[in-house]
């Protein structure tokens, strides 16, 4: 068992649940909208985690710097851990 940053929904280390873990498509919003704003300097997976967090109203919870930046830009909450 780990730790849970406040406002996240998991911890470090994060054990793989017994049945492999959810898989959550993105719904709405295409990560390529995302990944199409070249100022915010993304890379593909980081688009797809960001609107995974939009789709689902998740806060994203990260340690990079970048990532964590452009989050408010597209009204995605960001949590620094």
């Amino acid at each position: 068992m780990g730790f849970a940053p406040p406002g996240c929904g998991w911890g470090l280390p994060h054990p793989t649940p017994p049945d492999g873990g959810a898989t959550l498509p993105v719904k709405g919003r295409d990560e390529r909208c995302i990944v199409d704003q070249y100022a915010l300097g993304l890379r593909g997976g980081d688009a797809a985690h960001l609107a995974i967090c939009a789709d689902y109203g998740a806060t994203l919870c990260t340690l990079d710097q970048k990532l964590f930046a452009a989050g408010p830009a597209l009204g995605i909450p960001m949590q620094m851990i």
